[in-house]
């Protein structure tokens, strides 16, 4: 089931001017279906391989949809309310149900996050030198899925599921060059459509459900395939030769400390000592270097002499 896009009220509801009654049975499942929302919220925030992110998405803009629409309605308009209401809870239930299906491909993609996060973030943070690999190692079993079904899919997808969920990375990857051809930077999938390639198709699957790119998923499993050390994008910083291009240096700090953001949800708790470390790093460089979490940019720095 492919993520709908948010669907407004129906716009008789919607327009109808608010009246000062409140028809008690509707304000009672309106009260239900927002607390069900709320609840799936924060599900995906407690454990985020159960819930996707275009689940939680989708619970949201409902929420807000709801917030700014309060059930005040003359009693005539009631029960299209209630149906509303119904077929939106259905929906929540179908994304469920399908979030369901890829419970264990979502937390194998949430163990490569975890992997590339912390080969980035490895020179700032010794430990990450021990737990992440120094060579290439299969599924790990950090994450444990909790909310699995079984699949009702077509072979191919079964097949693809349990190919990702269970292979070493750089055996994915090769699966996918092999269906996909050779990956340039702006070119996966070239062909998601094509019968013989359903572990790309369930790469694309996966990205819509993440809300992320395919070429992103497929960048990461490239990262995790090479190892340690062909992860050429962020190793071999330390220590910055002073004569550098101060600007490059600068936007180097910078991006560490924005990537900082979409740390995966396990490595939360090492933010705060990652991004002093990296502070650290900047006033060892820099004479000035003022940086703005709200902005998420570097407002003024300069390079000490």
């Amino acid at each position: 089931m492919e993520p709908q896009e948010p669907i407004l009220p129906l716009p008789d509801v919607e327009a109808s001017p608010h009246v000062s009654t409140t028809h008690a049975p509707l304000v009672a499942q309106f009260e239900a279906a927002k607390s069900r929302l709320l609840e799936i919220i924060s599900m995906r925030e407690k454990t985020p391989t159960v819930i996707s992110a275009s689940t939680e998405s989708r619970a949201k803009a409902l929420l807000g949809q709801w917030e700014a629409l309060p059930p005040i309605v003359d009693s005539s308009l009631a029960s299209r309310w209630a149906d509303e209401i119904n077929d939106r809870l259905i929906e929540m239930n179908e994304r469920l149900a399908d979030d369901a299906k890829y419970a264990s491909a979502f937390a194998r993609l949430e163990d490569l996050n975890i992997m590339v996060f912390q080969l980035r973030y490895s020179d700032y943070m010794p430990s990450y030198k021990n737990d992440v690999y120094n060579e290439v190692k299969g599924p790990s079993t950090r994450i444990t899925p909790t909310h699995v079904v079984p699949l009702e899919s077509d072979e191919s997808e079964k097949e693809a599921l349990t190919f990702f969920e269970n292979e070493e990375w750089p055996v994915i990857h090769d699966r996918l060059v092999k269906e996909n051809g050779p990956v340039t930077t702006a070119e996966f999938p070239k062909n998601p459509w094509a019968p013989q390639a359903p572990l790309v198709q369930l790469i694309r699957a996966l990205a819509v459900r993440t809300e992320t790119k395919p070429l992103d998923i497929y960048q990461s499993i490239r990262i995790c395939s090479e190892g340690r050390h062909s992860y050429v994008v962020y190793k071999h910083w330390f220590p910055f030769n002073i004569n550098d291009q101060p600007i490059s240096m600068g936007l180097r700090i910078q991006k560490d400390l924005a990537g900082l953001s979409s740390a995966p949800y396990i490595c939360r708790l090492d933010i705060g000592s990652i991004r002093a470390t990296i502070l650290q790093v900047a006033n060892k460089y820099f004479e000035i270097f003022v940086w703005s979490d709200e902005l998420q940019t570097c407002l003024e720095y300069k390079l000490r002499n």
